[in-house]
């Protein structure tokens, strides 16, 4: 999902409308809260599973969003560099 919002920055602000509205960008975070306390309400206390943590949880997948988001500058600056 989130490499293909950043692939759509090449098509311009056509491509940045189709990618916006094409993605639901707060899903992964939302499944992850809800998987989050699922787990801890029902398996931790009847099956005596590991209790997950939220804010690692949250923090892997922001930090991937972040490596992402660096990988789409880095690139941008390859293209300009290129053209001059």
């Amino acid at each position: 999902m989130l490499g293909s919002s950043v692939d759509s920055l090449a098509e311009g602000a056509k491509g940045v409308m189709k990618g916006a509205v094409a993605q639901p960008r707060l899903l992964v975070p939302v499944v992850l809260v809800m998987i989050y306390n699922r787990w801890n309400g029902i398996l931790v206390p009847e099956y005596g599973y590991m209790q997950l943590e939220l804010i690692p949880m949250l923090v892997g997948f922001f930090t991937y969003k972040i490596a992402t988001f660096f990988q789409a500058i880095d690139d941008a600056v390859n293209v300009v560099g290129g053209k001059r």
